[in-house]
């Protein structure tokens, strides 16, 4: 393989401008030469359009592809594939979302993961945005975490319960915290422009633990502290767990650490490189799942012929992954995720474990209802998404 073969990016964006500056400015500026950028955008009112033309008078290597509307992250991203695949010009396509901000070599050490010839994709070493730092708190009584604030950054921090290197889940705030229970958490900053962070505290007090920090809130009150820590790994690739039907990232909400590469069951599309005769062979994302599993089922449906996934640590991005979501899961995930899966399932292994599959989501559609008859807006959710998902998993999947 050439040291430098042509490459295509691909990049989605739809009303994206507040990330674009930063992932265009990385993305423009790799180290590796023959390699063109194509901003697809999904029908954007806001000023996007007009940045993207600016920065086209400035870099050749930039084309823009607009929609009329939003055809959604699948058809989008296909629409942009389209265009490369108009050429055989391009031996490889990088699909980046475009609230990634990507390391100058990210793109040379990413191709250079294509060393022999059964590598059909690969993937990036995925780092959440920005790094956390590490919190302890071990209440004296029950209380209440009303706030944790640094900066003007809006997301959520992650909870670990048996150690931070474990793997975590999003906090809810205000949160409610149990005597002498040990509360391990992250809080996301920006090393360039956050202050302290600030936890306040009612209805209680807790021990605070944070680096050289030790502190007692005896009731109401806040704690003030100079963060400090490193970056959370998002993905390292994937493994399918053929017990659940899905696939899971692996890596995730751990710290950042040295890792080798490897092949992985599948990539993921914030940043992952596809080998274009390939796509030519088996098709593009299949359209009819409009979100979710898309990249996972690519890098499967690839599998079957032979081709595999490779893992490349050394090409690293960070990613906001929950910039669009607020942090929470939200009906579309919900929805689209659960009908892919099913999709999935029925496509890969037939009627039989679909209906299998079928049936569980059911039972947790039905879990979900009862919880939602207290009032739960969140169990309602869950509820009617499964259910919608389950009904909507009967139709045509198609390409």
């Amino acid at each position: 393989m050439e040291k430098y073969p042509n490459v295509a990016i691909v990049i989605l964006t739809w009303n994206g401008l507040h990330f674009l500056e930063q992932n265009l400015s990385s993305v423009l500026d790799q180290n590796y030469k023959n390699f063109k950028v194509f901003v697809v955008d999904n029908g954007s009112v806001d000023m996007t359009i007009k940045f993207l033309q600016g920065k086209k008078r400035k870099y050749r290597n930039l084309e823009i592809i607009k929609q009329k509307e939003n055809l959604g992250y699948v058809c989008g991203n296909n629409r942009g594939l389209e265009r490369v695949l108009k050429t055989k010009k391009y031996e490889f396509v990088v699909l980046l979302n475009n609230d990634v901000r990507v390391e100058k070599d990210w793109l040379l050490n990413l191709i250079s993961g294509f060393s022999e010839k059964n590598i059909g994709i690969c993937t990036s070493k995925i780092l959440l945005y920005y790094p956390y730092h590490q919190v302890v708190l071990i209440p004296k009584e029950d209380s209440v975490l009303e706030s944790v604030k640094i900066g003007d950054l809006v997301y959520h921090p992650l909870e670990f319960t048996d150690g931070f290197n474990e793997k975590g889940a999003l906090v809810e705030l205000p949160k409610l915290i149990y005597k002498s229970k040990i509360y391990n958490f992250g809080v996301p900053y920006d090393r360039e422009k956050s202050g302290d962070l600030i936890l306040k505290f009612s209805k209680g007090g807790a021990k605070v633990f944070s680096g050289n920090v030790r502190k007692e809130i005896k009731s109401s009150g806040h704690v003030k502290i100079k963060p400090s820590g490193g970056y959370v790994i998002q993905n390292a690739g994937s493994d399918f767990l053929r017990k659940e039907m899905t696939f899971v990232d692996k890596g995730i909400f751990e710290f950042d650490k040295d890792l080798s590469s490897n092949l992985v069951d599948a990539g993921c599309g914030a940043s992952m490189a596809i080998r274009t005769d390939l796509l030519r062979r088996t098709g593009l994302l299949k359209s009819a799942y409009f979100m979710y599993n898309e990249d996972t089922e690519l890098s499967y449906r690839l599998s079957k012929i032979g081709y595999f996934t490779r893992f490349v640590p050394s090409s690293i991005c960070y990613h906001y992954f929950w910039g669009s979501s607020g942090g929470r899961v939200t009906e579309r995930q919900t929805f689209y995720g659960t009908r892919n899966r099913l999709w999935f399932a029925r496509e890969y292994f037939g009627v039989l474990i679909y209906l299998y599959y079928f049936a569980r989501t059911f039972v947790r559609s039905v879990i979900w209802g009862m919880k939602s008859l207290g009032g739960d807006k969140r169990a309602k959710m869950f509820s009617e998404n499964y259910f919608r998902a389950l009904i909507s998993s009967f139709g045509s999947y198609g390409k």
